[in-house]
């Protein structure tokens, strides 16, 4: 289980500038950092999702107030990451949202 307190005490600690979101922390899924940058708040898609819904109503709701108000959110570099663990029918839907057809490129 994932102790949102935690996190968001770490966050204040070591980035008193990051950003989270008032009312999603049940979606507050750990944090992220790159060599000397972050720590940022890291959220689960599909939690956002979940505690969106409960919030709205309904799912297509749920879905259109995440995107632009969250993924669409550009708050400057302490902005939060969103993680898409989403399910394959969320995928799918990205998948055509963004016109997807080839996989990314390895890195080596």
């Amino acid at each position: 289980m994932v102790n949102t307190a935690r996190i968001a005490r770490i966050l204040g600690d070591e980035n008193p500038d990051a950003i989270v979101f008032d009312g999603l922390e049940d979606a507050l899924v750990g944090i992220a950092r790159r060599q000397y940058q972050g720590p940022w708040a890291v959220y689960s898609r599909s939690k956002l999702l979940e505690v969106l819904e409960l919030q709205l109503g309904t799912a297509d709701d749920a879905l259109e107030w995440l995107e632009y108000n969250v993924v669409g959110l550009w708050a400057g570099e302490q902005t939060p990451l969103i993680l898409d663990d989403c399910d394959d029918e969320l995928f799918d839907e990205l998948d055509e949202q963004l016109e997807l057809t080839d996989p990314p490129r390895a890195v080596s």
